[in-house]
């Protein structure tokens, strides 16, 4: 009976519900170091998808969410366009592998970049890239915090 107790009392650090990732934890805060010159200053600007992100992983980190993650981060490098651009990046959360339960949480952020030429259409780069983030017991008590902290870590270091 001790270990059922224990058990039921543990359950709710081990595992639960995620949360929609903060779009500001997605956010990378190492900066880029460009040359004053260089042809991508204020060159590129991001938008979404027109179709929505019905997968089951988009209610935690929504496509809407990456796009202002990138928009930012872009907007402290001094790449962002103020409007149109030169180049226009489309990205897509492919895929967030999650644990379903455990101490230390690992997720893995798949993302496809798409990088188009505004002025003709063309692609100039399709990538997708994954990256993997862990967030140790240490990090938070319920299981569910862990999971969205690994989640908007392996999302911002994508």
């Amino acid at each position: 009976m001790k270990k059922f107790l224990i058990a039921c009392l543990a359950a709710p650090a081990l595992a639960g519900c995620v949360t929609a990732s903060e779009t500001t934890a997605l956010i990378p805060q190492t900066a880029l170091n460009l040359p004053a010159g260089s042809s991508l200053n204020e060159a590129v600007s991001v938008t979404t998808l027109s179709q929505s992100n019905d997968s089951a992983f988009s209610a935690q980190v929504s496509d809407e969410a990456l796009a202002d993650a990138l928009t930012a981060a872009l907007r402290q490098n001094g790449l962002l366009s103020v409007d149109e651009g030169v180049y226009s990046v489309v990205p897509r959360l492919v895929h967030l592998d999650q644990p379903m339960a455990g101490l230390d949480m690992t997720v893995t952020a798949t993302i496809n970049y798409l990088v188009k030429a505004t002025d003709t259409d063309s692609v100039v780069l399709d990538k997708t890239i994954s990256s993997t983030f862990t967030a140790g017991a240490t990090s938070a008590f319920a299981g569910a915090t862990r999971v969205r902290l690994a989640n908007e870590g392996a999302v911002r270091d994508n």
